[in-house]
């Protein structure tokens, strides 16, 4: 019987980096709302590397960051 626990890991890290690019999205205050939706859809079709596209060519809005 194969071990799944490897691959469940990863694809919870996985599914933790896209929901957590697409909720810093919507909390991003200097994107415009058509803005928004095309970051989301990048995200949504290139998964990873659209995430790691975001997190390094979005503007930051540092005004909702603790």
């Amino acid at each position: 019987m194969p071990n799944y626990s490897i691959f469940i890991l990863i694809l919870f890290l996985f599914l933790a980096v896209l929901i957590i690019a697409i909720l810093d999205i919507m909390k991003n205050t200097k994107l415009s709302n058509g803005a928004k939706a095309l970051w989301i859809a990048i995200i949504l079709l290139f998964q990873i590397i659209g995430a790691a596209i975001y997190y390094l060519l979005a503007p930051r809005d540092n005004s909702s960051r603790a």
